[in-house]
């Protein structure tokens, strides 16, 4: 293997630092493996640049505050279909 040098901006770097730490790997590790998942030119999605996937427990967490969903005023309790279409008919 042939080494290769690059010069990234500090902004990119930083990046892919935390990338590369997401996963636990090293920046070097972390772009090796970039490069061969990507030199496939079959490879339409990228998966370097996804979001890890949640762990079950996660995705469980997520999908119950998902499912409760935003919290809403109270309607009153005399609340009924024609306050709706009240201005129409």
């Amino acid at each position: 293997m042939s080494p290769i040098t690059l010069h990234l901006n500090p902004t990119a770097e930083s990046q892919l630092r935390l990338a590369a730490g997401r996963v636990g790997k090293s920046l070097e590790s972390y772009l090796e493996q970039v490069a061969v998942e990507t030199s496939d030119p079959a490879s339409i999605s990228p998966r370097y640049l996804s979001e890890p996937r949640p762990t079950p427990e996660e995705f469980d967490r997520l999908l119950s505050s998902f499912s409760k969903g935003p919290s809403l005023p109270a309607l009153p309790f005399d609340f009924s279909r024609a306050d709706l279409y009240d201005d129409h008919d």
